[in-house]
């Protein structure tokens, strides 16, 4: 296992009951969270694990202009599927601690946490190639920025009108088939 440390994190989604929705295959959710940096030496870090961090620029449309920042994934499968039998089983999702390793509410992180990774090395093979990737193993939050959400706008109070047709269906045919 590999630890990385120190990580800015974006976009954790790492609650139990509710893993990320896999945009490329549905069936497979997945829990996971980007990790940010504007560093070269961290991003060097990365790319000596093997790890191919994006390049974020300023304008996403000009290759010339500022880079905004570097960015790499780690996520966890939200299901387990045995090689021989493929039984799917639910797998747990990664643990989530303070810096006193007590457990944290996954919800509560915020954009821009500080954390250390624990990441599980998969060596694979795909057409002969050699290939390895991380998955994410537990989360150590060192700097927890809460996670408030956006507010939204109430609704002012107003009168409500109710309006009974004049035609209502008859029971007889309400008895036969179910409108909703």
């Amino acid at each position: 296992m590999a630890i990385l440390k120190n990580q800015e994190i974006w976009f954790a989604k790492l609650v139990a009951g509710r893993p990320d929705k896999n945009k490329f295959d549905p069936t497979r959710p997945n829990w996971n969270l980007q990790c940010r940096t504007t560093d070269k030496a961290k991003r060097k870090e990365w790319m000596e694990l093997g790890l191919k961090p994006r390049t974020v620029r300023v304008d996403a449309e000009d290759d010339e202009s500022p880079i905004a920042y570097y960015s790499v994934s780690f996520r966890k499968s939200a299901i387990k599927v045995d090689k021989i039998t493929k039984v799917v089983t639910k797998a747990n999702p990664p643990e989530v601690v303070d810096g006193k390793n007590k457990e944290m509410d996954p919800s509560t992180i915020g954009n821009g946490s500080i954390a250390n990774l624990r990441l599980l090395k998969n060596d694979f093979e795909v057409g002969g190639e050699k290939k390895s990737n991380y998955i994410l193993m537990g989360v150590q939050l060192v700097k927890h920025i809460i996670y408030t959400g956006t507010q939204m706008e109430e609704f002012e109070e107003c009168d409500t009108e109710t309006v009974v047709p004049e035609d209502k269906p008859s029971e007889k045919d309400s008895d036969d088939e179910d409108l909703y």
